[in-house]
């Protein structure tokens, strides 16, 4: 393997962290107001939820800036992420069809940055 065809795979799993992350943004309103409404009233909860999904979006967007840099602690961070939600997944593969997309899409991440590893710098 070349390496434009690394920096391609590293390109596409720049691509995937960027979705994620940005699909992550706009979940969080809607997050933000049904937690609100589950947990009648109770800030703490909901608050907790929308911090956690702030970071989890802001984490995942800076690792595609990263790796559209071709940066190599984006692609030391993306591997350890994607290994980190690919197991929680695996985990709940069977609850929804949720996991099932996290594990796909975490996988690519993680084999595409793992094969593109070459031209990081």
């Amino acid at each position: 393997m070349d390496d434009k065809q690394r920096q391609n795979l590293i390109r596409i799993a720049s691509t995937l962290t960027w979705a994620i992350g940005i699909i992550f943004a706009l979940i969080l309103p809607v997050v933000m107001v049904s937690a609100a409404a589950i947990t009648k009233g109770r800030v703490f909860n909901g608050l907790s939820v929308f911090i956690f999904l702030t970071v989890v979006s802001v984490l995942y967007c800076s690792l595609g800036w990263g790796l559209r840099r071709l940066a190599k602690w984006a692609g030391i961070m993306a591997v350890v992420v994607s290994g980190i939600s690919l197991f929680f997944s695996a985990i709940g593969m069977f609850n929804n069809v949720r996991n099932i997309i996290g594990l796909v899409i975490n996988g690519l991440i993680f084999i595409f940055v793992i094969l593109g590893w070459k031209v990081l710098k």
